[in-house]
Formats: C-alpha cells, sequence, structure tokens
C-alpha cells in the first residue's frame, strides 16, 4: 500500500474516532442544556472535523468514510439496553448524512470567498436535516414509527429550518476557529497507535456514557 493512501487510511480512523468521541462526550453533556441549543450543536462540531481533515488532505471521499467510522463506534450503543433500536440508528444516519452534505460542499466551503462559507454551512445544516426528515418519513411508512420531528408541520419546521439556520450560524463559527489553528496538532492523526487509541477510547466512553 502506498505511503500516501496509508497515511489518508489511518487520518480517515483518527478523525471519525475523534468524531465518535465527541458525540459521546460532548453529546451526553448536551442532554442538560436547552433542546434548541442541544440539537444544534453535534453539526458544527462535525463539519470542522470535517473540514480539518479536508483541509489536510484535499479529499472529499474521506469525509464521508470519517462519518462512517463515526457512525460505526456509535453502534456500540447497540449492546446496551434500549428503548427501541433507532434511538442508535437514527444518530448513525445523521452522522452519515452530515459527513455526505459537507463533503459536497468541502471544497467552496475551504477554498471559496467568505460569503461562499456564510451561505453553505447553514445551507450544508438545513440539507442533512431535510434529508433526516425524509428518512424519518420512511420510517413510518414502513414500521408505523411516528418521530417528533415530523409529527406536526411546526416540528418539521422547528427541526429543519430554525434548527437547522441556528446550527450552521455555530458552524461558521467553528469553522473560523478550525482555521486559527489549521497548522497544529496535525501529525498525531497520521500515526496508527494514535488512532487506534482513540478508537478505543471512544469505543469505551460511548458504552459508557
Amino acid at each position: 500500500m502506498e505511503k500516501n493512501k496509508q497515511s489518508m487510511i489511518i487520518q480517515t480512523i483518527a478523525y471519525g474516532a475523534l468524531w465518535g468521541l465527541a458525540e459521546a462526550t460532548i453529546g451526553y453533556l448536551l442532554h442538560w442544556l436547552p433542546a434548541l441549543v442541544a440539537g444544534s450543536v453535534m453539526f458544527p462540531v462535525g463539519a470542522a472535523i470535517l473540514m480539518r481533515a479536508y483541509g489536510r488532505n484535499g479529499s472529499r471521499k474521506m469525509l464521508f468514510f470519517i462519518g462512517v467510522v463515526a457512525a460505526t463506534i456509535k453502534a456500540a450503543d447497540f449492546i446496551l439496553p434500549v428503548i427501541s433500536p433507532w434511538k442508535v440508528v437514527n444518530p448513525m444516519i445523521c452522522i452519515v448524512l452530515e459527513a455526505s452534505v459537507v463533503a459536497a460542499v468541502a471544497l467552496m466551503v475551504e477554498k471559496g470567498p467568505v460569503m461562499a462559507r456564510l451561505a453553505l454551512l447553514p445551507a450544508a445544516s438545513v440539507a442533512w436535516r431535510f434529508l433526516f426528515l425524509g428518512v424519518l418519513g420512511i420510517q413510518y411508512l414502513t414500521t408505523g414509527t411516528l418521530s417528533v420531528q415530523i409529527s406536526t408541520p411546526a416540528n418539521i419546521v422547528s427541526f429543519a429550518i430554525w434548527s437547522g439556520l441556528f446550527s450552521g450560524a455555530l458552524a461558521i463559527g467553528l469553522d473560523f476557529l478550525r482555521r486559527l489553528g489549521s497548522k497544529t496538532f496535525v501529525k498525531p492523526f497520521t500515526r496508527p497507535a494514535f488512532a487506534g487509541a482513540l478508537v478505543a477510547l471512544a469505543l469505551v466512553v460511548t458504552v459508557l456514557l
């Protein structure tokens, strides 16, 4: 395996594990905050991690697989007693959708004009939410499970548009901070031992929290 490809695989695992760890830790702490804030923070965090990886490698395909790694770590919750499997499956779907929409806009967010960043991050935030509403609609039609996000038109608008725009605004702020620190703390993400340790830590924390 050529060195560059091997490095990208290691980084994909490391950044995916970092995202999975953030989902387990920050996501747990967010339960104490108001619903609008709690439901809007994880996309900006995930987007910042993805854009950090893109800034280093310039591969949009890599961003999708980072999401797959993070979602796979989230699957560790299946070993815990849960009321419904959808409480595990749906967050996994959200992670993959978030990674997909960020991958779609990553080039313009990274290299485009400031106005592109200001528009595309909120647009991506709203876009993945509408895609997820479609998933929830399919779940309702096939299983009869009605999620609160699609239970009323007001809930649909609140989840997809208002929370999406708020989350997109937070994403702009985190992306600005990400750019300020873009030249620091890079080498560990190219090391197999670091990637493996992050995966192990993320799995343990996911199960414990």
